[in-house]
C-alpha cells in the first residue's frame, strides 16, 4: 500500500472513530425467535404497540411473541413494506435508517434530553449509562409518535432530570424524568389533546393531562423502579362516542358508504384480533383484519380523518 493511500485510510478510520455502527441484523426475524436481535427489534417498534388508544406496551424481553409480531405488522404497514410479520432485509434497512451514528435516533439528539442543570445524564436515580439506554428507548417511541403525527417537529421541553434539579423545580419525588424514561414534548401544528391521543397508541403508560401546553409521556410500567400502574390523567380517548371496543354495524356501514368498501383494506394487515359477525357488515370474517383496523386502514388511505378521529 502506498503512503498516500495509507494516509487516506487512516483519515477515514479517524473520521469514523466514536460512531455507532448500524445494528448488524444477521437473520430474518419471525415469531418464535429469541435473542439480543429480537430485543433490539422490540426497542425499535415499541412505539407501534397499538393501532388504537389502548393500555398496552411491547415488553422488551428478547422473545418474539404475538405482541411483537403485531407491532412489526403495524410498522410495516406504516412504512409501506410488505406486511408479513417477518422482519425482512428491507425492514432491517428501514429500522437502521432511524438510527443516527451516535446511537441516538434520526430526529432526536442526545442534547435535547440532558438535565437542564448542566449535569448531562449524571446525578439521576439510576447510573448514567442506564439513563442513556432508557433515553435511547424513549427516542424510538417518540419517532413512532412523530411519524403518526405526519412527521411534524417534536420539541423536547424536559427529558432527563438529575435528582437535584428535579427537586429544585418541585418535581415529583419519584419522577420518571430522573430515570430517563420520560419527556415533556410539544408537537408543531398539533394541539396537546391530539398528541395525547396519539401517545395512547405508542406504548406510553404515563400521560399527563392534555390540558397543559405540553404533553408528558413516560414508560413507568416497563421498569422495576417505575410506578407500577397506568397513569393516563385525562383517561382513555374515545374512538366512536366513548367506546374503545369495535363500533356497531351501523357505524361501520356509514363509514363504508363514504369510503367505498373494504376491498383494498383486506390483506394489508394481519392483526391480532378478528372481527365479530355482528360488527362485520361486509362479511370480512376471515380473521385477517379487525373491523376497527380495517376502517383505520381506509382512513389513512382514503382521507377519512373527519369520520374516524
Amino acid at each position: 500500500m502506498t503512503s498516500p493511500t495509507r494516509l487516506i485510510v487512516a483519515l477515514l478510520l479517524a473520521s469514523l472513530a466514536g460512531r455507532s455502527a448500524a445494528w448488524n441484523w444477521t437473520r430474518a426475524l419471525k415469531q418464535g425467535d429469541a435473542g439480543a436481535d429480537v430485543q433490539e427489534l422490540q426497542i425499535r417498534v415499541a412505539g407501534w404497540a397499538s393501532d388504537a388508544p389502548r393500555q398496552t406496551f411491547i415488553t422488551v424481553d428478547g422473545d418474539y411473541g404475538p405482541a411483537t409480531a403485531a407491532a412489526v405488522r403495524r410498522y410495516q404497514f406504516a412504512y409501506r413494506l410488505p406486511v408479513t410479520g417477518v422482519v425482512s432485509a428491507a425492514m432491517e434497512t428501514s429500522l437502521n435508517a432511524l438510527e443516527d451514528t451516535d446511537a441516538s435516533t434520526r430526529h432526536f439528539d442526545w442534547s435535547e434530553f440532558t438535565s437542564h442543570d448542566g449535569q448531562g445524564f449524571a446525578g439521576g436515580a439510576v447510573p448514567e449509562a442506564q439513563v442513556k439506554e432508557n433515553i435511547r428507548r424513549l427516542m424510538y417511541k417518540l419517532e413512532a409518535l412523530r411519524f403518526k403525527l405526519g412527521g411534524s417537529s417534536v420539541s423536547v421541553n424536559s427529558g432527563f432530570r438529575s435528582v437535584a434539579y428535579n427537586a429544585s423545580i418541585g418535581g415529583a419525588g419519584n419522577s420518571m424524568h430522573t430515570y430517563g424514561v420520560a419527556a415533556d414534548i410539544e408537537v408543531a401544528g398539533h394541539a396537546t389533546p391530539q398528541v395525547y391521543q396519539t401517545a395512547e397508541t405508542c406504548g406510553f403508560s404515563g400521560l399527563e393531562a392534555y390540558t397543559n401546553s405540553w404533553q408528558h409521556c413516560d414508560s413507568r410500567m416497563e421498569y422495576t423502579y417505575g410506578s407500577q400502574f397506568w397513569w393516563w390523567e385525562s383517561g382513555l380517548s374515545p374512538l366512536i362516542g366513548s367506546r374503545q371496543d369495535p363500533p356497531t354495524a351501523s357505524d361501520i356501514s356509514a363509514l363504508l358508504a363514504r369510503s367505498g368498501g373494504l376491498a383494498n383494506a383486506a390483506g394489508w394487515m394481519d392483526w391480532d384480533t378478528a372481527p365479530s359477525p355482528s360488527a362485520d357488515p361486509r362479511g370480512l370474517g376471515d380473521g385477517r383484519i379487525s373491523v376497527v383496523d380495517a376502517v383505520r386502514a381506509l382512513r389513512r388511505g382514503r382521507g377519512l380523518e373527519s369520520v374516524w378521529p
